[in-house]
């Protein structure tokens, strides 16, 4: 939604198209008798994931991320490719 005019107002913007949830999937492993990793980057992530794949069961990788720093990476990846191409 970065990319709509809508994104030059706030709060309109923000609350009604950036929704952070504030939820806390942590609980949902005794819930439904799963594994649970927090993955605070992508080495971490990295890490969880190749132990989940060599696990027996589900697990649940919670990665936090930043809007803002998420759109100016596509933005740069965006910029990229057209040159690219």
């Amino acid at each position: 939604f970065h990319i709509l005019p809508i994104k030059d107002f706030d709060p309109p913007f923000t609350e009604q198209f950036r929704t952070p949830h504030g939820l806390d999937f942590e609980p949902t492993k005794d819930l439904y008798d799963l594994s649970f990793e927090r993955a605070d980057g992508r080495e971490a992530f990295a890490d969880a994931f190749e132990a989940s794949v060599g696990s027996v069961g589900t697990t649940i990788i919670e990665v936090g991320t930043d809007s803002e720093t998420s759109h100016r990476f596509r933005e740069r990846l965006h910029e990229r490719v057209c040159e690219t191409i």
